[in-house]
């Protein structure tokens, strides 16, 4: 921004505030192209690893992981069973959950009879 001959210098003000407009359009840019890049991985993100490994193996990392080898019906008979097994747990941590409770509702009546017959006895 070359001033022309014919034109005052911008006041020290005005300078100011030219450079937070520039800076403040440097800032919105930046952040267009972090939000853009964002969604362009989001979107293309196991292409673009795949080509990136590709150019060298010290980027080999970059690779997605490989699918889990089996076909779907191995797998789902598996997490069928794992998933059966984790129920199984879960009752027998029911189980042992009620008797505790039972106990204590057991104890508490005692405890509270004997509270009654001390006082009684005062």
């Amino acid at each position: 921004m070359n001033p022309s001959p014919h034109e005052p210098p911008l006041h020290p003000s005005e300078l100011n505030l030219t450079a937070r407009v520039r800076s403040f359009v440097r800032f919105v840019a930046f952040l267009i192209i972090g939000v853009t890049g964002t969604l362009a991985w989001q979107s293309y993100g196991g292409p673009a690893r795949e080509t990136i490994a590709s150019w060298s193996p010290h980027l080999g990392w970059l690779a997605p992981a490989a699918a889990p080898a089996g076909t779907a019906p191995e797998r789902l008979k598996a997490m069928s069973l794992a998933l059966a097994a984790v129920r199984q747990d879960i009752d027998k941590l029911a189980a042992e959950l009620r008797k505790l409770q039972a106990q204590g509702t057991a104890d508490g009546t005692a405890a509270s009879a004997s509270s009654r017959q001390g006082s009684q006895r005062r």
